[in-house]
């Protein structure tokens, strides 16, 4: 019975007097599940501690029910017992009360009536006994007692027990599980006479009281230590302990002299199994340890131990959760495809076993000291964690269980979402074999020439390099010797996928500037000469156009090779105004009115300097910087990179070697032309690439013998006229235009990427056209909104949407799968109909962000069994295709259902590849069991990185 509470006194005594009512019905007594509760309007609860309720309930007192076996109550702040020694529910199995005001003499009444009572669930109950509590009586004073003589399941949450400091004792003679919650600091519950038969108990200690409020201070680790070890002596006897703390684990960590002087000679010695679940401090490991070494010694014949361990976070605002979340997905999807470029490496080494970088320290709290339950009993444990680097706590836990657990028959470790190849589960192993390797291993690089050492440290970025250098006096001089300077305000990798997130500081510090000058001006000193030149900043803080210009002349000085490369980005990635992908990452594309930075009022602020952005606390900084002219007479350049920047080419250009160009965010006065002019100046360019160049209408390049030509975001181009005679590559990502390029000679393109930008396109007619141009292609890469560009919506089932590719042979689809499974397998068929001499399909799943940050599918929680999806076979699939690759595949439902239509279809697939999106490793197990099922081939060979 669910009634609505009014706030009215007449309202609220007429809803009494109904319920007095139905309850007083003779009726009522063939009731075997009787439920009564009251909400306030609006679903919010009515409670004792909030002074509503239903008042005082007589259901028992003047009508016994001899059938009733299941009773709740909610939100009621009294009710009156059956009289003593009567049995008014013979019947009575379970009973629970739930925001309930009762006074103790009322409570035991009340199980007192019920003989048979085996349940007893008392949640946010405030227990009182003012009319008990005498002078005369100081042992009743001090605590609440409760006699369940049948009761073999108690349940206490949050039960108030004010003015008594020793909480409830119970004598529950009967009593097999117990289960606890509330602030270990505030309530104590302990067994008048110890139970014989209890098995498990499972305390759940917070660190507030009953109802959250701000005078509520969090509990510090003097008030909760020794309450904690005196209220779990008192269950010495049970088997399986459940313990769940809602404050660091250290808390709890305590010396063996206090220890011993609390809990005396106890030992449990019947637990067997025992459940943990905590925080810990990164900073606070050491009394972490102390904490679980107090738990080991406390149980000497352990069998199972189960660990749930966090690290303890800082709050976060929802804005910065939701550009975390967003960061995030680009960054798991970036190292998705990197992991597939890679995957022949990472196979050998994983299969080598070459974990060289993985390295995990002690824990001395544990070390230092011999516990009985590892080197006797423990069989079994379990560790589930979130791992933010590979020496973490709980992986320190990990490698200590492997060495000293003596008959360990098991082990599982759930350490978060990562790729397969990084859960620590598949590495913890390999930790004794990999430590004798070491011993017997010898210094390799001392025997190596200091050229060697130069040009190694090389690809290194040059904080590296420089720091190398300090490893051996002999290597004091090694940095000299170094021929490519690579110099990235932001060169360490952010693992944004296993940290949690912080707002980095916003701009560059002044001193890096001076660390680039630092490194150029130290090669004075001799060495080889400089063959490359890499800066990128994010932003424009603290750097100046003087220091470029110096930057450049030193580093033209040392390039006195044959060749010299430079790449100079003094700016962020530029994002594209016209929504990359929808519903995917929404704070791409918001930075500027147009791709690249440019705005529709460029051509009136761009006349002396570059166009000024404001940050955040009104000051100006320029969004592109310009470049010296002197760089443009570099007869040594071999490829030039420039972006964001302000073109000032002089009126003489010599570059005859330069053979790879790629501008970005071209500004300023005359920007299209200035591009022009210099793409005209270079007779040797091969490699052209423009990005974000809003200001550049037309190209010609008819005079270039181009081998590839990169337009991306350069929204603003309206022709582009192309030699075709040698033009093997072509990349292009904008909207697509009605007709802009055009070709002079006969089309020999081989490779193309296609990258649509903004919504799905519309008329299927401008695709096909423009698609025309690439119909000799082997190789095409198709990156839209939806995968494989939506052909599987009505808009394209009037007209063909693409024409037929006959030399096709690898063909690469990237985008967000839709969620209905049946949609992606008709939009993959259709493309497939059209390329009949494939053997290499690829597929890229793009994430999708959805509210409040979440980046995965509700499928991903929970493995779901899947339907033979329905589909007609395509013969490229069936007769020709050799190798299919899945990247950044998880448990979406459509996503599985597209692999499982094309490998049920692949009967001469030889070789599959599928590059995990981070998740849990129970997770990754089941779907490459899935994907091994369902391979019609057998001796088709399976790759899983």
């Amino acid at each position: 019975m669910e009634t609505y509470w009014s706030r009215t006194k007449r309202a609220a005594q007429a809803l009494h007097d109904m319920i007095g009512a139905v309850l007083s019905d003779p009726a009522a007594r063939q009731v075997e599940e009787l439920r009564v509760g009251a909400l306030m309007f609006g679903r919010a609860s009515a409670n004792v501690f909030t002074g509503l309720g239903l008042g005082a309930l007589s259901y028992g007192a003047h009508h016994p029910s001899e059938a009733l076996r299941v009773l709740h109550l909610t939100n009621c702040s009294s009710f009156t017992p059956p009289p003593p020694g009567t049995s008014s529910f013979p019947q009575l199995k379970e009973m629970r009360l739930r925001w309930c005001g009762v006074p103790c003499a009322e409570l035991q009444g009340m199980i007192d009536a019920a003989p048979l009572l085996a349940t007893l669930r008392l949640e946010f109950v405030h227990l009182s006994s003012a009319d008990e509590i005498t002078l005369d009586d100081p042992r009743r004073a001090r605590c609440y007692m409760l006699r369940c003589l049948a009761v073999t399941a108690l349940v206490l949450e949050n039960c108030a027990c004010p003015w008594v400091p020793d909480g409830i004792e119970l004598d529950t003679p009967r009593l097999r599980y117990l289960r606890f919650k509330g602030p270990v600091s505030l309530e104590r519950v302990s067994l008048k006479s110890h139970a014989q038969i209890l098995d498990r108990v499972d305390l759940h200690f917070d660190d507030h009281g009953p109802v959250r409020s701000h005078f509520v201070e969090p509990v510090c680790s003097s008030k909760v230590r020794m309450p904690f070890w005196q209220f779990l002596g008192g269950f010495s006897r049970i088997k399986v302990l459940k313990l769940k703390l809602d404050y660091p684990i250290d808390h709890i960590a305590i010396a063996e002299k206090e220890l011993g002087a609390l809990l005396g000679d106890t030992l449990f010695s019947n637990l067997e199994r025992l459940e943990l679940e905590g925080t810990y401090d990164a900073d606070s490991k050491e009394d972490t340890g102390i904490a679980i070494a107090n738990l080991l010694n406390c149980f000497p014949v352990l069998r199972d131990l189960r660990l749930k361990l966090s690290k303890t976070r800082p709050r976060q605002s929802a804005s910065d959760l939701l550009h975390f979340a967003s960061t995030k997905a680009q960054s798991d999807f970036n190292e998705s495809v990197d992991h597939f470029e890679r995957r022949r490496i990472l196979l050998f080494d994983d299969e080598d076993g070459d974990d060289s970088s993985y390295e995990v320290s002690d824990i001395p709290a544990l070390s230092e000291h011999s516990f009985n339950c590892l080197h006797r009993h423990i069989r079994r444990v379990s560790l589930q964690f979130r791992m933010e680097e590979p020496n973490c706590f709980v992986a320190q836990l990990a490698k200590f269980f492997t060495k000293n657990a003596e008959l360990l028959e098991e082990m599982y470790i759930d350490d978060g979402e990562h790729r397969i190849s990084e859960h620590l589960s598949r590495k913890v192993v390999r930790s004794e074999r990999r430590d004798a390797q070491r011993e017997s291993g010898g210094d390799c690089l001392s025997k190596l020439g200091d050229g060697v050492l130069g040009h190694i440290l090389s690809f290194l970025p040059a904080f590296q390099a420089a720091q190398a250098t300090v490893l051996s006096r002999r290597w004091r001089h090694i940095f000299g010797l170094v021929h490519t300077i690579s110099l990235d305000r932001y060169w360490k990798k952010p693992r944004v996928g296993v940290l949690w997130p912080s707002v980095p500081r916003a701009g560059v510090p002044a001193t890096f500037g001076d660390m680039i000058s630092a490194a150029l001006l130290g090669r004075h000193r001799g060495g080889v000469p400089l063959r490359k030149l890499h800066i990128a900043l994010r932003h424009f803080h603290g750097v100046t156009p003087a220091m470029v210009d110096q930057w450049l002349s030193c580093a033209m000085e040392l390039a006195g090779g044959e060749y010299f490369h430079l790449h100079l980005r003094l700016g962020g990635s530029l994002a594209c105004s016209l929504g990359r992908r929808r519903g995917s990452f929404p704070a791409a594309g918001r930075l500027h009115a147009t791709c690249g930075g440019e705005r529709e009022d460029d051509d009136e602020e761009d006349e002396d300097y570059p166009v000024l952005l404001l940050t955040h606390n009104g000051a100006a900084i320029p969004r592109s910087i310009p470049v010296p002219t002197r760089i443009f007479s570099c007869v040594v350049l071999r490829s030039l990179r420039l972006g964001p920047c302000q073109l000032h080419l002089p009126a003489t250009i010599d570059l005859p070697c330069l053979e790879t160009l790629l501008l970005t965010g071209v500004v300023g006065p005359g920007a299209g032309a200035q591009v022009q002019r210099l793409v005209t100046a270079c007779p040797r360019l091969a490699d052209l690439t423009l990005e974000a160049c809003a200001k550049l209408t037309t190209l010609s390049v008819i005079d270039k013998r181009l081998r590839r030509l990169a337009l991306r975001c350069c929204h603003g181009l309206a022709a582009v006229a192309a030699d075709a005679s040698e033009l093997r590559v072509l990349e292009y990502r904008g909207v697509v235009p009605p007709s802009f390029l055009t070709m002079h000679g006969p089309p020999r393109i081989s490779s193309c990427t296609l990258d649509l930008c903004g919504e799905e396109l519309a008329d299927p007619s401008r695709l096909r056209d423009f698609l025309h141009l690439f119909a000799c292609a082997k190789h095409l890469h198709f990156k839209s909104a939806q995968l494989g560009f939506g052909v599987g919506h009505d808009v394209f089932s009037c007209a063909p949407a693409f024409l037929t590719f006959a030399s096709l042979r690898r063909l690469e689809l990237t985008g967000l799968s839709p969620r209905d499974g049946a949609d992606v397998v008709t939009a993959v068929t259709k493309i497939l109909e059209q390329t009949p001499s494939l053997e290499t399909l690829t597929l890229f799943f793009l994430p999708e962000l959805r509210k409040k940050g979440a980046t995965v599918d509700l499928d991903k929680l929970r493995y779901v069994a899947l339907a033979v999806p329905d589909g007609v076979a395509i013969p490229c699939v069936t007769q020709r295709v050799r190798e299919i690759n899945l990247v950044h595949y998880r448990a979406a439902v459509s996503q599985r259902t597209l692999a499982k239509f094309l490998l049920r279809n692949a009967p001469a697939l030889e070789e599959l590849c599928c590059a995990f999106a981070p998740g849990p490793l129970w997770m990754q197990t089941e779907l490459m069991e899935e994907m091994k099922s369902w391979v019609m081939n057998k001796s088709t060979k399976l790759m899983f990185v």
